[in-house]
């Protein structure tokens, strides 16, 4: 893991801890119907939720490259190759393709189920 930028990857981490931490709080302080209620709320969640993913999907790529020297075809790929080198538990591989799907707008499912009205879908 020479080629590794730890210091990429920390703060690839520490912002997911961030963006998760501050999306739980907003959880907290809202139930359903105000979250839904308030458009720049939802907005701000859905970017918060993406924005996160994106610095997992970044941080999958790089450790897939760098670590494993694996170029991997996209993000389910880099996510299935630290599942396979053992960065990864196998239980997250499906969840975290699924959220990268969403982030790369491919699960247009998941995309339509965040503005149905529901935070739950």
């Amino acid at each position: 893991m020479t080629d590794v930028d730890r210091s990429r990857i920390e703060e690839k981490l520490a912002f997911i801890a961030g963006q998760v931490s501050d999306l739980c709080d907003l959880a907290r302080q809202r139930d359903e119907r105000s979250f839904t209620a308030d458009p720049w709320v939802v907005r701000g969640a859905k970017y918060a939720l993406q924005t996160s993913i994106e610095a997992m999907i970044d941080t999958a790529y790089h450790l897939a490259a760098k670590a494993f020297r694996y170029a991997p075809d996209d993000a389910r790929d880099a996510i299935d190759r630290l599942v396979k080198e053992g960065v990864l538990p196998p239980r997250w591989a499906r969840r975290l393709g699924t959220w990268s799907d969403f982030a790369t707008g491919s699960c247009t499912g998941m995309i339509a189920s965040t503005t149905s009205g529901s935070i739950n879908s």
